[in-house]
């Protein structure tokens, strides 16, 4: 009898020890993540600080030809543009440890102010696009995988390949031209109509994202008309990033499907809907989820074209502004933002990925 304590005495420590190792081995590459956010972002700022200054200094490139030159280089000369390019890059670099990233030209504006009043334009069409990549791509990878090299597979792959090969802004201006102006069928600019923005953005407690703000107001009217205005956008940009979802999750069923243990789970008499999603789907998620977040530096970039489409304001809409203004110092501060937030996101990828795939962190 106590031999038989004893055992089960050693099988729970045993049992608490593994948990523990398996808790620490998590930690420990969650931490080794989140310090190589560090480096990235530190590459990622030079980068873009050394690739604006080709162009020259910010306020030659903002004010160049509308000033004296007399009056420009004592501009230059206060923001300190007239030293050199190394001793510019450690001021900057000391001015983002502080949380400053700029003052833009044209307008004064901090350049985190135009986070705080356009980003959550950007997070929200952001999150309406993978949402309708992640229903249209994942469906339709696990028909394609299913049915592989049959005519659905044939044809969702020509699907796939067709619409993450079509521009961005071409796909954008053809629903507005088919849905908005033809079949008057959906609205084509804007994310809400005036009255409905002007009653959201002066909502008390108002958190900019328009969809939760209507919700929580309890409008019925307002909650359908932001939905509206989002279909067009949010499409156009889901379905670029809806073609790499199609592709990389046929590419991992078909490999998990082929499996020893998928076989064994066959012969075992497994219903093959169970088959497709413990067996052959989990898996394959490690992929998919890194996957979909490089696509978020993929949805920022396409929201610059998106945004400018639809007249969505957001950050891609201020930097397509700020571009034709020549206002690199805005540009600059915008674009190590994002930077920093996909990095960010991308190590938020990486823990998720090595939770669900103990093999990653080992």
């Amino acid at each position: 009898m106590k031999s038989s304590n004893a055992k089960s005495g050693d099988v729970k420590v045993a049992k608490t020890s593994g948990l523990s190792g398996r808790a620490a081995e998590l930690l420990r590459y969650a931490l080794i993540r989140i310090l190589l956010i560090i480096p990235t972002a530190l590459i990622l700022v030079t980068l873009v600080f050394f690739l604006m200054r080709l162009v020259g200094d910010p306020i030659t490139a903002a004010l160049g030809g509308r000033l004296s030159a007399d009056k420009l280089a004592q501009m230059k000369h206060a923001a300190g543009y007239d030293r050199p390019v190394i001793v510019q890059y450690f001021e900057y670099l000391g001015q983002l440890v502080r949380g400053d990233f700029g003052v833009t030209f044209s307008d004064n504006r901090p350049v985190l102010d135009i986070f705080r009043q356009n980003g959550t334009a950007t997070l929200e069409l952001g999150i309406f696009a993978i949402i309708i990549a992640a229903l249209i791509g994942v469906p339709l990878g696990i028909v394609a995988a299913v049915h592989k090299d049959h005519w659905q597979d044939i044809v969702l792959r020509v699907f796939s390949a067709i619409s993450y090969a079509t521009p961005i802004f071409f796909l954008g201006l053809v629903f507005k031209l088919v849905f908005g102006s033809w079949m008057g069928m959906l609205p084509i600019s804007g994310r809400a109509s005036s009255d409905t923005a002007l009653t959201l953005t002066s909502a008390q407690g108002a958190t900019g994202l328009y969809l939760l703000d209507a919700i929580s107001l309890g409008s019925a009217p307002m909650t359908l008309d932001v939905l509206r205005h989002a279909v067009l956008p949010a499409v156009s940009l889901g379905l670029i990033t809806g073609g790499v979802f199609i592709r990389l999750v046929r590419s991992q069923m078909v490999s998990t499907l082929a499996s020893d243990y998928t076989l064994a789970g066959r012969a075992r008499g497994i219903r093959e809907k169970t088959i497709h999603k413990r067996f052959a789907l989990r898996p394959a998620l490690g992929p998919i989820l890194t996957v979909a977040g490089l696509q978020i530096a993929m949805i920022l970039g396409g929201a610059v074209l998106t945004e400018t489409t639809f007249d969505w304001h957001g950050l891609g809409y201020e930097l397509a502004q700020y571009l034709s203004n020549h206002d690199f110092t805005a540009v600059q501060g915008i674009v190590v933002l994002m930077a920093i937030i996909v990095s960010v996101v991308n190590c938020v990828i990486d823990i998720l990925v090595a939770i669900n795939d103990p093999r990653i962190r080992s």
